[in-house]
């Protein structure tokens, strides 16, 4: 449930609703103290007259709590908490009201400093006829503000007094004109605190000295409610952030690891995410050619839209996702301080919290070795000589000889070596290359990285060809001739 409820509204040039405002906020007699000690009688004629009144023009109260609370009662209270929670959800409509006007200027319990209870940016006294001529005859129209929060709270947290929320609209006020689009010694403002039984709130009002600034629209009004909704509850915020911020390093930490298998796994030509694969290597190849900066802010907007594609697609990775929902959870509790809607779930490359993420992309993508990549490539080799070990390493190897015209396969003979003007050869991703110096190769890039693995393996290779590849009956003729012949038996043969 939402903790702190904002209200914003707006007056025109109505001279009589902006005085009776002023009023209203400026003189409600009493405190929370006084309000106990007549709060159990009965409702006022005012009071049920202007309820009448409300219902006719919102129908919808009837199904509100304190309404049903109200019918029960019919205290002073009762009402006069129901006409407060309407005022808040209606504060535009009822401005221009004249009953409501009327009312507000004669209600109870505003905590005041002297004859009023107005306060603004310094503690200099205000003087009440001063302000109501000042805010009547402005020139363009003013905006006004409710800040409420429950009675539990307020006194949990100290804004029960009239100081502390003092201080935090002072401390806020910057922001405040921000969000208004006026300029911060253009902005003017004037505040009062109303200590209701339930819920004590602030009424506030806002506009540009000049008359000539000002503009609210709902992702201001957003924001002014984030702001002091985190001023207010932030020692209740303070696990919520710590937990958010861990779960962030986290997903950051995560998706770095995840993009450096990545890229170790296209290098050495392993299996990965396909889509992501491609999204990698054509990232790599465009920075390749790309002058200046290698930063996301420093980017053109095709690469930008590159670096966000890899970054979506690497949110969908089960072990990433699961920690961007934790880290909107979080989000959400912070949310829940000061609305009861839940947000959208964005992408995660529209998130400004994770900007980093694409710059760790972009460092990482451009250590892919774009000569690894190529699979399935059929190239022309040159070779000098080829002879039987040649064969005995590289079983699979086909050997065609090239015509003028077209290439015609033709068996590999005895004869210790051969020359052949050319070949070609199917690469397979098994097939390995003999070492041989005199073998000049012309190899495209595709290539070069595989015939450079292939003397990781050949050692192995040689071992294993002698090994397991000589003729167990060719091995037993020869001792039978050198027996017939009258030549000893040599021990190795018997292995």
């Amino acid at each position: 449930m939402t903790r702190l409820i904002v209200k914003f509204g707006y007056m025109k040039t109505n001279k009589r609703n902006r005085s009776g405002f002023v009023e209203y906020i400026a003189k409600r007699d009493g405190v929370i103290k006084n309000l106990q000690s007549f709060a159990h009688k009965p409702t006022t004629k005012k009071q049920e007259d202007l309820i009448d009144k409300l219902i006719k023009k919102f129908p919808d109260i009837k199904s509100n709590e304190l309404y049903q609370e109200y019918l029960s009662h019919k205290t002073i209270g009762s009402a006069s908490e129901l006409i407060t929670n309407i005022e808040e959800s209606s504060l535009q409509e009822l401005s221009n009201m004249h009953e409501y006007v009327q009312y507000i200027a004669q209600r109870p319990r505003v905590v005041k400093e002297g004859t009023h209870g107005l306060f603004s940016i310094h503690d200099e006294p205000l003087i009440l006829e001063h302000v109501k001529s000042e805010v009547k005859n402005h020139p363009s129209n003013i905006w006004t503000a409710i800040l409420s929060v429950k009675r539990e709270d307020a006194m949990r947290l100290g804004y029960d007094n009239l100081n502390l929320w003092k201080s935090l609209i002072r401390s806020k006020q910057s922001e405040v004109a921000k969000q208004l689009k006026i300029d911060p010694d253009n902005f003017k403002w004037f505040a009062a605190f109303h200590d209701e039984a339930h819920h004590p709130h602030v009424h506030m009002i806002m506009y540009a000295k000049d008359g000539k600034q000002g503009y609210l629209n709902q992702k201001s009004m957003n924001a002014i409610r984030s702001a002091f909704a985190k001023e207010i509850f932030k020692d209740d915020l303070l696990h919520i952030y710590k937990q958010q911020t861990q779960a962030r390093d986290d997903l950051k930490l995560t998706s770095k690891e995840y993009i450096q298998k990545q890229i170790h796994n296209i290098n050495q030509q392993f299996k990965v995410n396909p889509k992501l694969e491609n999204q990698l290597m054509t990232l790599s190849q465009s920075l390749q050619t790309l002058s200046g900066k290698h930063q996301y802010g420093y980017l053109p907007k095709p690469l930008k839209k590159q670096v966000d594609d890899i970054v979506d697609e690497l949110s969908s990775v089960p072990q990433v996702q699961k920690l961007f929902d934790l880290w909107y959870q979080q989000r959400q509790e912070v949310l829940n301080t000061y609305t009861s809607k839940r947000e959208e779930i964005r992408h995660l490359s529209d998130l400004n919290e994770f900007k980093s993420i694409k710059n760790t992309i972009i460092k990482l993508a451009k250590g892919i070795n774009i000569n690894s990549t190529y699979k399935n490539t059929t190239v022309t080799i040159h070779i000098a000589s080829l002879d039987k070990d040649d064969q005995l390493c590289n079983p699979h190897l086909e050997v065609e000889k090239e015509s003028p015209k077209e290439y015609i396969h033709t068996p590999i003979p005895d004869s210790n070596s051969i020359t052949h003007s050319s070949t070609r050869i199917q690469n397979d991703s098994d097939s390995t290359f003999h070492d041989d110096n005199n073998h000049p190769i012309v190899l495209n890039q595709g290539i070069k990285l595989l015939y450079h693995v292939s003397h990781l393996f050949e050692s192995s290779m040689i071992k294993r060809v002698h090994n397991y590849q000589v003729d167990h009956k060719l091995i037993l003729k020869i001792r039978k001739q050198k027996i017939a012949l009258g030549q000893h038996e040599n021990d190795s043969h018997k292995n």
